[in-house]
């Protein structure tokens, strides 16, 4: 059979997903002609390209013009009026230099941390001025958001039908009509890995089932998580034939085995599948080097945690074999002329790192690697020099809290004096050590929160390789965590029938309203603390493409580059940005937390919040400046001229 895999937009596309390449494997394995389609890398270049950034532009030239002639708006039309015309000021500048862009992500200019910072920039830019002709949809690097919410079907399926709003609507048909017709599948299978991609999935389904009458599956994380919601549900469970939670490859071939009436044939080992990605333009991806993904262990080893449900997300936990996944890596790397790996596991057991490590030196396999870790017991110092000389680079830890209370509440109970030994021992090695907290877990108060602070500059030594970052993020409620075991009350809405996180009250402590702030405040701290981690890429996939280049950070060269300006032009406008812009920004500021994060603030402001008329009449004169701006990706814009 002709088996069509598709990976749905929105998310960053540094590298390939992981998912269909190891489907694809088993697929073959079974006898069936397989194709992978990552329609979420072509989106980006899609939106990444001269000519689609110049529509873009001419559009909201139109749309300026309808404003123009208007001498009264309405809160909606005053946030689409500003946003609009920021974009269009800026727009001259990216169209000029999003070549530029491209040309520093694929190259060696990457690796100048100046140019990185610019061309980042840039591409979210050019994200913004393509997704501002779509009403309040906001598109970013890491970001798909529309004004409606995914934690709502009822939303979801209006996101679908939505042409003014939903971009990929008109998008899917030019790009897979040639595919139906040419490749002529009997099945097609899509993999949801992240809440950005529900509404672009589920659109992009709706699509085949109008043009395409085959065998449609759907799986990944996501259909995990609402694996128990989704086949029950009176439209969604119609538009695929069947969903496969957890890492299903093999249902999906059983079923195919039967249509075809084939003789099954039991799956091998979760060790033995090597990931395919052929299919796949791999230099085309964001980066200056081929870097791809591989799994060594499915699931997570600890499992124990209060607050997690990641885990649930793969099923039973699946152990590999060192020797096997040496093979697989000495295989992509010679056939895919690839030295940089992310391994994408929940947390690497010490003795199997041990074991992968010795066999990767043993086989001359000379690549580079991260992985995420849980900080424990199980850790020695000799296991860092092994994990060394197999070419690990980056470790990303769990540490979560640092105070033993809560660790305890977490039922987690990482010894923390241990802790500290193990960042040493790895940071001696040269290996790279990255630390996740979380802010505001039921209980905790703000004084334990800041002992993040006091930790980080205890141990500021053992957190100065190149790559080093901190993540501090507020805690969330998040379904099938095991809400019995923490002191919180969890709001459940009826509403929101697809709900993955949820709104709660604590009996004492950090609240749920007041931690985002707060995390986001020692989060900068921490940076500040830390220093190097202003020099880095924030983005862990390229943090490890500085990580395998540096051995210092002293070594990263920071230039500065304005780019191409001559584009830069004045725009007339009847409106005052500067003041528009002010009362924008405040109110999204004042936008209340809500654990359901997937609705454009654009819209969040029309619909929660009440802006003051803005005065129309004046011409206004703005230009574009292009000075480095390190917090925000946007470039700045300053008032020229006022003509009354």
């Amino acid at each position: 059979m002709n088996i069509l895999l598709i990976y749905p937009p929105q998310v960053r596309s540094f590298m390939p997903h992981l998912a269909l390449p190891l489907v694809k494997q088993e697929l073959v394995r079974r006898g069936h002609n397989c194709k992978i389609i990552d329609l979420n890398l072509k989106f980006y270049l899609h939106v990444l390209n001269k000519a689609t950034l110049t529509d873009s532009q001419k559009k909201i030239e139109k749309d300026i013009e309808l404003f123009k002639q208007k001498s009264d708006f309405s809160q909606e039309e005053l946030v689409l009026f500003a946003r609009k015309s920021s974009a269009l000021i800026r727009s001259q500048y990216i169209i000029d230099n999003v070549d530029l862009a491209l040309e520093i992500f694929n190259g060696q200019k990457f690796y100048d941390f100046g140019n990185y910072k610019f061309a980042l920039k840039i591409f979210e830019e050019a994200l913004e001025l393509f997704s501002s002709n779509y009403g309040f949809t906001d598109i970013g690097v890491s970001r798909f958001r529309m004004r409606y919410g995914v934690s709502n079907s009822n939303e979801l399926l209006h996101a679908c039908e939505d042409e003014n709003e939903n971009p990929f609507i008109k998008l899917f048909p030019s790009w897979l009509q040639s595919e139906l017709e040419v490749f002529k599948p009997d099945a097609i299978a899509i993999t949801f890995s992240m809440d950005e991609q529900l509404i672009p999935g589920f659109t992009l389904a709706k699509y085949l089932r109008k043009k395409w009458g085959g065998l449609m599956v759907a799986g990944g994380g996501m259909i995990t998580r609402l694996k128990n919601e989704l086949p029950k549900h009176a439209i969604l469970s119609q538009i695929f034939d069947a969903y496969y939670p957890y890492a299903n490859a093999s249902k999906f071939c059983d079923l195919l085995d039967v249509k075809e009436k084939r003789t099954y044939r039991a799956p091998d080992k979760f060790s033995d599948l090597c990931p395919d990605f052929s299919d796949l333009p791999l230099d085309d991806y964001l980066a200056p080097v081929r870097l791809l993904p591989f799994e060594l262990t499915i699931g997570c080893s600890y499992a124990k945690c209060f607050y997690c449900n990641h885990y649930k997300t793969y099923g039973d936990y699946r152990y590999g074999d060192a020797s096997s996944a040496a093979n697989h890596l000495k295989v992509l790397s010679e056939k895919y002329n690839a030295k940089h790996f992310y391994f994408v596991d929940e947390d690497l057991v010490p003795k199997f790192g041990e074991e992968l490590s010795v066999c990767l030196k043993e086989m001359k396999v000379e690549i580079y690697w991260m992985i995420f870790g849980r900080l424990h017991k199980a850790w020695k110092k000799e296991t860092f020099k092994k994990l060394k000389d197999g070419g690990c680079k980056r470790l990303i830890w769990g540490l979560d809290s640092v105070t033993d209370r809560i660790q305890g509440k977490m039922n987690k109970f990482t010894d923390l004096k241990y802790a500290e030994d193990l960042l040493q021992w790895s940071s001696n090695y040269g290996i790279t050590n990255s630390l996740n907290f979380m802010v505001g877990y039921p209980t905790e108060t703000k004084e334990e929160a800041l002992n993040i602070i006091d930790f980080l500059q205890k141990n500021k030594p053992s957190l100065q390789n190149v790559g080093t970052a901190i993540a501090v993020s507020n805690f969330m409620l998040v379904k099938d965590a095991a809400w019995d075991k923490m002191e919180v009350l969890p709001k459940v809405k009826h509403a929101e029938d697809l709900a993955i996180y949820y709104e709660f009250d604590v009996k004492e402590g950090l609240t749920m309203e007041e931690t985002p702030a707060f995390a986001q405040e020692i989060q900068d701290i921490g940076v500040d603390v830390l220093s190097i981690g202003k020099y880095n890429p924030a983005l862990r996939e390229l943090a490890l493409l500085y990580c395998s280049r540096y051995n210092s950070v002293d070594e990263i060269p920071i230039s500065h580059i304005e780019g191409n300006t001559t584009g830069i032009k004045m725009h007339h406008l009847p409106i005052n940005l500067e003041s528009l812009y002010k009362k924008i920004n405040y109110a999204m500021s004042e936008l209340p937390f809500t654990s359901e994060q997937f609705k454009s603030n654009w819209w969040r402001i029309v619909d929660e919040k009440k802006i003051e008329d803005e005065n129309v009449g004046n011409i206004y004169s703005y230009k574009l400046k292009t000075n480095y701006n390190e917090v925000c990706f946007q470039l700045p814009i300053s008032l020229e001229l006022v003509i009354k």
